[in-house]
């Protein structure tokens, strides 16, 4: 069950980053939500915020940042 959720967290990363490529930020944005809600990763929070600058989104910014800053490495 645990690789499970860490591939299909792994999948929902890699489909972020080809939106974010596609410059879709809405799309980017929930597929790393999707990611975050199956494992807390840096690379998930890294790209929510990537997401949520491109969306220009004054609520979502600062959430990532704290997401980011509450993952232990």
């Amino acid at each position: 069950m645990l690789r499970q959720i860490t591939a299909a967290a792994s999948d929902s990363i890699l489909l972020a980053l080809e939106a974010l490529r596609e410059g879709r930020d809405r799309d980017a944005h929930e597929f790393a939500y999707e990611a975050w809600g199956l494992r807390h990763t840096r690379e998930a929070a890294a790209i929510g915020l990537i997401a949520a600058v491109g969306l220009a989104d004054p609520v979502e910014i600062p959430r990532w940042i704290r997401r980011r800053r509450a993952v232990v490495i």
